[in-house]
């Protein structure tokens, strides 16, 4: 990183910012508002200590990095080795790490405070950047200035104002978000008290009420089934009768309608001829007389007819009332009946779940017998060992005869050898003198690099000097 880029120049004050420059009365009240420990004093003429501090507290609360974790980091990479010592240090052998004393002394400039002051810059940065500020540079935490100081509020001033009217377009937005999570949990209250009457419930189909204990006799419920399956197909045969019955009547209603129909049309018809007929009442009485008797006649038959038609009529409507009910009743025993059914089932898959059961069983009680025979034999085969053992001891002490005179050999052989060996010790001490020469040429290369990073040390110890003199200009010039 270049200097230019760490320490740049201090801007005009004509600098045109997208925030107003409040005065430091406002800055003042503002701040003790928000909880932040100042005074108009440190406003107007702020030091190093305190400006850092309040930068702190800003990162901490806007960012998110907690108080004081710049400062561990920034110990941290003052603590740590220089990577140049370290990879001499592993050629070399020598593991010891310098002092912190020793490692200031070699690196001047290079400390606590300084990458503190840097850490803190970068953040803090990136923090006014988004506030309208991007000429934040060390010398504003080092020595800090009055009218920078009260620019850089200004601006976080400003976005404190911002959020502040941003929030209060949000509380509905919180409101219902809270409303929303206290009836998501008043729906999962409901969840688990639903899921605890299902456990009670399954608890009592499992177990028997009175004696606590799981239902095993599935005699019983299968008999209870094969009656309910039996009742169940008798409703539905009762329940096609009935239907086939209900579509006759229907019919036969159907049919009572028309000739109803059919019988008013006629009387309307006879109405007509009775009103007709009235006009020849007084010139021909006799013969008056004998068509209203034989109209009265059919009237009477119709009405006969009619009075019949209506008894139907209402039987019917009674009909139809009770097939409803046996209906509604019909529901009813289908619903029983598929749930009889779900609960057969579920009996089924108990029933083969425990005929498995009886399976393992069978299978581990005829394991237990084969792994019986297995350890029979396996006994009888130890015994066998044993006795094996025994004659291999016996073979031993004969081997053992046989060895020393072996070993007697072989000692004439080693003396053999020996005089072999020295032919071996010239090449032996041909070899050494090559790892010897090779040995020297490390050791030059040693020489050559050590020499190398002695150099470079130099430069960098140089490097470090101009860079803090540079600093201390750079202080002097502000």
């Amino acid at each position: 990183m270049s200097r230019q880029s760490i320490y740049e120049p201090r801007q005009s004050r004509a600098r045109k910012d997208l925030f107003p420059l409040l005065d430091v009365n406002e800055i003042y009240c503002c701040l003790i508002d928000c909880g932040f420990e100042i005074t108009e004093e440190l406003i107007n003429k702020p030091n190093k200590d305190f400006v850092c501090n309040l930068y702190e507290n800003l990162i901490d609360i806007y960012m998110g990095i907690p108080q004081g974790r710049i400062r561990e980091k920034a110990r941290e990479f003052s603590q740590r080795p220089d990577p140049s010592m370290v990879q001499y240090q592993e050629i070399t052998g020598n593991v010891v790490l310098p002092s912190e004393e020793e490692r200031n002394a070699n690196e001047p400039g290079v400390d606590y405070s300084s990458l503190y002051l840097i850490l803190l810059r970068k953040y803090m940065a990136r923090f006014l950047i988004t506030l309208g500020i991007d000429d934040l540079c060390l010398g504003d935490l080092a020595k800090p200035d009055g009218y920078r100081f009260r620019r850089i509020l200004s601006a976080v001033i400003n976005f404190l104002r911002f959020r502040e009217e941003k929030n209060i377009a949000l509380e509905e937005l919180a409101e219902k978000c809270e409303a929303k999570e206290a009836e998501i949990e008043e729906t999962n209250e409901k969840n688990r008290a639903l899921l605890n009457k299902i456990n009670t419930l399954k608890r009592k189909l499992e177990f028997d009420s009175a004696t606590e204990e799981k239902r095993s006799n599935l005699q019983q419920i299968n008999a209870y089934n094969r009656k309910l399956e039996k009742k169940l197909r008798e409703l539905k045969s009762k329940q096609e009768v009935l239907t086939k019955k209900h579509e006759v009547y229907k019919q036969e209603k159907k049919s009572a309608i028309e000739k109803l129909n059919d019988l008013d049309y006629i009387i309307t018809e006879l109405q007509d001829k009775i009103s007709d007929l009235k006009k020849y009442s007084e010139t021909d009485i006799a013969n008056t007389v004998k068509i209203i008797e034989k109209l009265s006649s059919d009237l009477e038959n119709s009405n006969a007819e009619l009075q019949d038609m209506e008894r139907k009529y209402q039987n019917a409507g009674i009909t139809i009332d009770s097939i409803q009910v046996s209906e509604i009743a019909s529901k009813d025993l289908i619903r029983v009946a598929e749930e009889v059914l779900e609960n057969i089932e579920k009996r089924e898959i108990e029933v083969k779940i425990l005929n498995g059961n009886k399976a393992q069983l069978e299978s581990l009680g005829r394991k237990q017998i084969d792994l019986q025979g297995q350890l029979q034999l396996l006994e009888a085969q130890v015994k066998k060992s044993e006795k094996y053992y025994h004659d291999l001891l016996k073979q031993a002490e004969v081997k053992d005869a046989a060895m020393k005179e072996r070993l007697e050999e072989q000692k004439q052989e080693f003396s053999k050898a020996l005089i072999e060996k020295s032919d071996h010790s010239k090449e032996h001490k041909r070899i050494l003198d090559q790892i010897t020469r090779v040995e020297q040429d490390t050791a030059r290369c040693e020489e050559e690099f050590v020499k190398q990073t002695n150099e470079y040390i130099q430069k960098m110890q140089i490097l470090s000097t101009a860079f803090t003199d540079y600093m201390n200009d750079l202080k002097n010039a502000i």
